[in-house]
């Protein structure tokens, strides 16, 4: 969701509310080691952490790992650990485990790969550390640990490989390759329906039909602004039962389309001039905007929004069936008049030098910080760019984002 804005104040990032998302796929499994389709891989994501992962331009980060070192024969990876993780609260024996005994060291994370990698369990996942010495051995059963993982002290660990292979670490950022509680795994057989990790959101209920995360008190990390981390109290997550649900759409913050749909809609597409338009089944992509000038004395407010429509003309988005969409309602009129008023009033104003009083020669772009808005908003510039319109993008954390909006300055 992108929104065209003229001015607008921003405060410090709220905490607190909940973010409803519909997905089409129901979870099965949310152990990692056997995480496959799309929704729990998402919902993978908030509970558990890897060593290291990508940042948005696919750049290799820390993670749980601290920092790291490669020999030069890039063979032997060490890792320094952060010491102030800690698992999410989990019982055993009816009785809650205490902070201290549920900090995360090298020795979970022994186990963890060694769990990942174990014969018995069966993981479609297990071959990321086919490259670790022992591996082959630990399969078999000719030994009880991978050698090649190694505990230094509480927090450094070594990955020894059996041959140079530096594209290893890579391996490391997969959604299976996450730390375990080695009790909580091992002493609950509910543990795929009761998943316990380290990430950002703690699993408070799953059934058939609907999935609610909290945020878990006690996560590690903050962001760049040194704002603890999550924002948001709850995720609640429901799963469609049937297509006839799409009429539901405007009850959630982000509605995953199905891949018929998606599809209908791209049919639609290649057939209408105008992109930001609904299907038959009343979806919609959502462009909003706040313009505010002194051009009101000349062109009216649907002038200028008939103008942006039509400038936007020719932004195509690629075909994923796993698209996640932000939805909202936006009406789009299909009486020509005003656009041939405005671009008759462009081509007046035009000919008479006075082109900076028929439409915005700039506009301030504003969206939350994610990939896939920066791609869009990119395709947006450069479109309104070919009609002499500058845009200026600013993007803000999600937190940020929502207070913008919300804000009493946001009209």
């Amino acid at each position: 969701m992108v929104l065209f804005i003229f001015s607008f104040t921003i405060q410090a990032a709220n905490y607190g509310g909940e973010l409803n998302i519909k997905l089409q796929q129901r979870p099965i499994n949310l152990n990692p080691i056997y995480a496959a389709n799309k929704a729990e891989k998402i919902i993978s994501q908030q509970i558990f952490d890897s060593l290291v992962t990508l940042n948005a331009e696919g750049e290799l980060i820390p993670n749980l790992a601290k920092t790291w070192e490669i020999n030069n024969q890039a063979r032997v990876f060490r890792f320094k650990l952060r010491e102030n993780i800690y698992f999410h609260p989990f019982q055993i024996n009816g009785a809650l485990s205490s902070l201290s005994k549920r900090r995360v060291t090298a020795a979970d994370w022994k186990w963890s790969l060694e769990y990942l990698a174990a014969s018995e369990n069966k993981s479609p996942y297990a071959n990321l550390l086919n490259k670790v010495k022992g591996y082959e051995e630990y399969r078999q059963g000719r030994s009880k640990e991978i050698s090649g993982i190694k505990i230094l002290d509480d927090y450094l660990l070594e990955i020894e490989l059996k041959e140079s292979y530096a594209p290893f670490i890579y391996n490391l950022t997969e959604n299976a390759a996450v730390v375990l509680p080695e009790q909580a795994v091992l002493n609950n057989s509910k543990f795929f329906m009761e998943p316990i990790g380290t990430g950002a959101f703690v699993l408070n209920n799953f059934n058939p039909d609907q999935i609610i995360l909290k945020k878990f008190d006690n996560y590690w990390k903050n962001n760049y602004r040194k704002e603890r981390l999550p924002y948001l109290d709850r995720i609640k997550i429901d799963f469609s039962a049937n297509e006839s649900e799409i009429k539901e759409y405007h009850n959630y913050d982000i509605y995953q389309l199905s891949s018929e749909l998606y599809q209908k809609y791209s049919e639609l597409e290649k057939t209408d001039n105008y992109q930001l338009k609904k299907t038959a089944e009343n979806i919609y992509y959502y462009l909003g905007y706040n313009y505010n000038s002194s051009l009101k004395k000349v062109i009216s407010d649907q002038n200028i929004k008939e103008y942006l429509r039509n400038s936007l003309n020719e932004i195509n988005l690629e075909q994923n069936d796993d698209l996640l969409s932000f939805i909202f309602p936006f009406q789009y009129s299909k009486e020509a008049s005003y656009i041939d008023q405005i671009n008759n009033l462009v081509k007046k104003n035009n000919d008479n030098n006075l082109k900076d009083e028929a439409y915005p020669e700039q506009l301030n772009l504003v969206s939350n910080d994610s990939k896939n808005n920066k791609v869009i908003a990119d395709l947006i510039k450069n479109e309104l760019q070919d009609k002499k319109i500058k845009l200026n993008l600013s993007q803000f954390s999600w937190s940020e984002y929502l207070n913008l909006i919300k804000s009493k300055d946001f009209k």
